[in-house]
């Protein structure tokens, strides 16, 4: 984790050869040939607050989805001041790793972050439209690379809200799913996923429940 945090600027990448993937990126493109591709992403600190209310709005009139509870969830304030800046060097550490490494072939694309749809805050348009965002900057500099987000597998609900919020510069799904067993696979993912949305779809991670 080569920068400073927390910092809206741009990464700089440093000079020290332990904090340069090239070598290990040549090394997966073995000259092209049988070469083990890479998706490329990094830790996110930017944390997504959610308040809830039993009130039928947000108290202030921020934007606010409902929750199968019945309870009105809302991004409390800290969404405009300590979020904003955690968002902003998020979203600049990917756009500094696609300038960086966006040209390599064996680069395969960026994973927008792992896991952040909890049952909280994926009925959030602000939430989807961020992370739309961020995938819109990091096609801006590798622009031959794929981009994605890795969803935790909630019965793939995650995935209809943002289709319904018209998430555009997400090229797939990823998809971490611990659902069927050794001898039935991935029960109805597929099939689910189909009627929910038409990107292809990446298992980011997988095994049956313990």
């Amino acid at each position: 984790f080569p920068w400073k945090y927390p910092s809206a600027q741009i990464p700089d990448w440093t000079a020290a050869a332990d904090l340069d993937h090239t070598a290990f990126l040549d090394k997966c493109w073995n000259g092209g040939e049988n070469p083990i591709y890479v998706w490329i992403t990094h830790h996110m600190s930017t944390s997504f607050h959610v308040a809830t209310t039993s009130a039928a709005t947000s108290p202030d009139g921020r934007p606010f989805w409902k929750l199968p509870t019945g309870l009105t969830a809302y991004l409390d304030p800290s969404w405009d001041t300590a979020d904003e800046a955690a968002r902003a060097f998020t979203r600049n550490a990917f756009i500094s790793l696609a300038k960086k490494y966006g040209t390599h072939p064996a680069v395969s694309g960026f994973f927008i972050s792992n896991e952040q749809n909890s049952d909280l805050i994926r009925g959030s348009w602000q939430f989807w439209q961020w992370f739309d965002e961020t995938a819109q900057a990091v096609k801006e500099q590798a622009t031959d690379k794929l981009t994605s987000m890795s969803l935790v597998d909630d019965a793939l609900i995650s995935v209809l809200y943002a289709e319904g919020f018209g998430v555009k510069y997400m090229d797939l799904w990823g998809v971490n799913s611990y659902r069927g067993t050794v001898n039935s696979g991935f029960d109805v993912l597929f099939s689910t996923f189909a009627a929910k949305s038409n990107r292809p779809l990446l298992i980011g991670e997988y095994g049956p429940p313990a």
